[in-house]
């Protein structure tokens, strides 16, 4: 694949923020597969399979729930996997990807749906990070306002972003293990918990078959877009590795936990 937009090597010094967005990425920068899964962990972990969690234990029995949970995340790491497969081997961006098979008006489209598929999920998380913030400092008689909170929130969210998979892989090496901590202890008090209460009485049920469409939607536009944290894997089992193992356990642990 042509790589004749490639960044020369006097001016990647010059620049303080340079993540081989025009090239494939080098032998020196690129890592192995705990860190690609720690990082899809970290972006997996996420409101928006709070949610989910909640609507699928109000419309499947418990065990149904949990294995609707368990199946569509294990296919969509699949489909991770896959599309990491590609990434490695091509060794760039989904968008240089989507452009070299649909040509540049098709990767144009595809840009944009993705673009403003990440730009939706970006804001509800924003906007309920900071409706608790604003909750949980209002305990304490404090109040800056919606629009401070959210701007703070918003700089928080993109600012290992800015600085590409370096900074996004030293942060999940430490808030991982933090909030695996927290999911797995909220997993065990549920069960432990969901023994000594009633049926509940399921008064909206979904079938099978949606609740792991559903499970599998809430990150499916992630998926398709591994290649971009792929491409930075050591070897092909890194990036096959980390993407699948990423995306099964990261999914299914944020709705378990609800």
């Amino acid at each position: 694949m042509s790589q004749g937009n490639a960044v020369s090597e006097k001016v990647q010094k010059s620049r303080q923020i340079y993540d081989y967005e025009y090239e494939t990425v080098p032998a020196e920068a690129r890592k192995r597969w705990y860190v690609i899964a720690l990082i899809w962990l970290a972006i997996g972990i996420d409101i928006s399979g709070l949610f989910l969690g909640s609507f699928l234990s109000g419309g499947l029995p418990f065990a149904e729930a949990i294995s609707a949970t368990l199946i569509g995340s294990a296919l969509l790491g699949v489909l991770a996997a896959l599309c990491a497969n590609v990434g490695y081997g091509c060794g760039l961006s989904t968008s240089l990807l989507s452009i070299s098979v649909f040509g540049r008006l098709g990767g144009k489209l595809i840009g944009i749906f993705s673009a403003i598929s990440l730009l939706g999920w970006f804001a509800f998380q924003l906007d309920f990070f900071g409706v608790m913030l604003q909750k949980a400092l209002m305990n304490y008689h404090l109040d800056p306002g919606r629009l401070p909170i959210l701007l703070f929130g918003m700089i928080l969210m993109t600012l290992t972003a800015i600085w590409g998979v370096r900074a996004l892989g030293k942060l999940s090496v430490f808030s991982v293990p933090l909030m695996l901590i927290l999911i797995i202890t909220g997993i065990v008090l549920a069960s432990i918990n969901h023994a000594d209460t009633p049926v509940m009485v399921i008064k909206s049920p979904i079938s099978m078959g949606a609740a792991i469409s559903y499970v599998i939607s809430i990150w499916i536009v992630a998926a398709v877009m591994s290649p971009d944290i792929a491409r930075y894997a050591k070897t092909r089992k890194d990036a096959i590795l980390g993407a699948g193992l990423g995306f099964c356990f990261g999914n299914s642990s944020t709705i378990l936990n609800n």
